[in-house]
């Protein structure tokens, strides 16, 4: 299993983390001219972020946690949106918009919208996020990437 390497060439600390939905590896204040490493790194691919550090915008299980609850309440809600909406579809398609099918799409719309803002709450970023980069693959070898700053853009970039 390869490592993966970070190296902070930018004149700012950061916050820096390899995310497979949530924060999983992280590592909080990175000084410039500093490295972020992680060795035995699954073979998979992998989102990169790094935040400027702010009062309470550092990387936490706590934090992960909370992501992975919205995306859990949001795939439930949706999944039970699709059922009760079902249900609507069945009485209208029987040429019946009784009061039990108009019940089950009101729901089925709350259901929904439940489900939006669980995506929603996944997919916020931090603040002080100045980094995000997704769907970067490691694979069977060791890597190494540097976060560089041009003119307060930040980028990562592959070294070799």
């Amino acid at each position: 299993m390869p490592t993966v390497t970070i190296l902070n060439e930018t004149e700012r600390t950061l916050h820096i983390a390899m995310i497979a939905g949530v924060p999983y590896h992280f590592d909080n204040h990175v000084a410039p001219g500093g490295r972020f490493r992680r060795e035995y790194v699954t073979s998979t691919p992998w989102g990169y972020e790094a935040r400027i550090p702010q009062i309470g915008n550092e990387y936490s299980r706590k934090e992960s946690w909370g992501r992975v609850g919205a995306l859990g309440n949001g795939i439930a809600a949706g999944s039970a949106s699709v059922i009760v909406g079902s249900f609507w579809a069945l009485g209208t398609f029987g040429g019946h918009f009784t009061r039990p099918s108009r019940a089950a799409f009101g729901v089925a719309e709350t259901l929904m919208s439940a489900a939006h803002a669980g995506g929603k709450g996944f997919a916020h970023l931090g603040p002080g996020v100045v980094l995000r980069r997704d769907w970067l693959m490691v694979g069977f070898c060791h890597l190494t990437y540097a976060i560089r700053e041009d003119e307060g853009s930040f980028d990562l970039v592959e070294v070799h």
